[in-house]
């Protein structure tokens, strides 16, 4: 190969040598550096149809940056992008993010939406209780961060949904690898259903004003549940709702749901009335439909605070594989129900007796139900708590810094008492 080196004679000077080297080098980046077809690009968008022309073109990894104003009903489907170069699109004015009326999201691959708001407005006509207003279907690898689901109150139907929550905010369905973080999910008859589905992450997102649930679940694979802040739900206290902060059930499904993890998340009723908080009751198995093939199987529920007032506190049915540590229940005064009733209104851990391969380690309750006659079940170092004796070690004034008196607006008042077993890492959620 013959020498290309423009710098070969000796005669050239030493600074023209390196200048003429620089040149060769720049000449023969030039094709790399050029843009090429399909290359990611940033987008800006301004309109609706703007949005349609972008997501008509757009590649895999391109980002598209939308400008604050209304874009009605958002439609993606296919593959868009995928998990290493996903198409995003995120508001250009984090403070004044672009608005949709919901999210239609079927067969689509490769997604990310960044600080967007999709805000429901009640229609005649539409249904007030089952209304999947936002849905992920047949769709993987989907990130919702920084999203607000703003639902809506009617007014004037003459009916009990007056003043509360309708619809649902999102559902997904035959989903895989979705993660939503950060996101908001308020004034909805439930927040999120999640079925039959795989790889779900919900990390650090807010639950509020919610009528009746805030998460359910069923036929759900790899789930993750952490950091999140369930509090203040607003339910029809008239009404026959079955208000759970998270939910899981078997009823009329076909499989169990398997691997989940409930860690280090806030549920506190705060202001609002009372709500089961954790129940994930086994329908199918209790009822005597199904056997042990439809067992829940390997559940993980840890670090979690409960303040709440009713003794659903984490109850769990029939399930292979469970462990209960470090959780943190006590009884929000304001919330409770009509009457002094305390076996009704304390937040309590239960399991059914049927379940197996249990751990109930270390956690902070006003009762464990479950545990008794099973030799087999792993139950240590839990403190129960009362309002009886108060010279004994799990009266709650010894525990809690003022958790019978104090305003349930934020954890303060169930703070630990400086000193006690749970102040000192012990027992209890961190």
């Amino acid at each position: 190969m013959p020498n290309t080196d423009p710098c070969r004679h000796r005669r050239a000077p030493r600074p023209a040598c390196f200048a003429l080297r620089c040149l060769a080098l720049i000449l023969l980046l030039l094709p790399a550096l050029a843009p090429t077809p399909g290359r990611a690009a940033d987008i800006a968008v301004a309109t609706p149809a703007d949005l349609t022309a972008a997501l008509r073109d757009a590649a895999p990894g391109d980002l598209l940056i939308l400008a604050p104003g209304e874009y009605g009903l958002l439609r993606l489907s296919g593959a868009l992008g995928d998990a290493g170069r996903p198409l995003t699109l995120r508001s250009g004015d984090p403070d004044s993010p672009a608005r949709f009326s919901a999210l239609r999201m079927n067969g689509a691959q490769g997604v990310v939406l960044d600080n967007l708001v999709f805000d429901y407005a009640f229609a005649p006509g539409d249904k007030a209780f089952h209304n999947r207003v936002s849905q992920i279907t047949r769709s993987k690898d989907v990130t919702l961060r920084a999203i607000t689901f703003d639902g809506d109150r009617p007014a004037g139907t003459g009916t009990s949904v007056d003043g509360y929550g309708v619809g649902i905010g999102l559902a997904l369905r035959f989903a895989e690898n979705i993660t939503i973080e950060d996101s908001t999910f308020h004034s909805w008859y439930r927040g999120l259903v999640v079925s039959q589905s795989d790889g779900i992450t919900l990390r650090a997102n807010t639950f509020h004003s919610i009528r009746s649930d805030g998460v359910d679940f069923a036929e759900v694979n790899r789930v993750l549940v952490e950091d999140n802040h369930f509090h203040d739900f607003d339910r029809a206290p008239e009404s026959k709702d079955h208000p759970d902060m998270i939910q899981f059930w078997t009823n009329g499904t076909k499989t169990p749901s398997t691997d989940v993890t409930i860690r280090n998340n806030v549920f506190n009723a705060g202001h609002g009335l009372w709500t089961q908080t954790i129940f994930i009751r086994n329908e199918e198995v209790d009822t005597g439909r199904r056997g042990r093939d439809m067992f829940y199987r390997d559940f993980t529920i840890t670090g979690n605070v409960i303040v709440n007032a009713h003794l659903h506190g984490i109850t769990v049915g029939e399930v292979d594989g469970l462990t209960v540590a470090d959780n943190t229940l006590v009884r929000n005064p304001r919330a409770a129900g009509s009457g002094q009733n305390p076996s009704l209104w304390n937040p309590t851990i239960r399991i059914r007796k049927t379940a197996e391969d249990v751990r109930i380690l270390r956690n902070i309750a006003p009762d464990i139900v479950g545990p008794e006659d099973q030799p087999d079940w792993d139950v240590a170092g839990n403190l129960r708590t009362h309002t009886g004796n108060p010279d004994d070690p799990g009266h709650a004034d010894r525990v809690f810094v003022a958790a019978r008196q104090g305003d349930p607006a934020t954890l303060a008042p169930f703070t630990y008492l400086p000193g006690s077993a749970a102040a000192r890492g012990e027992v209890g959620a961190p």
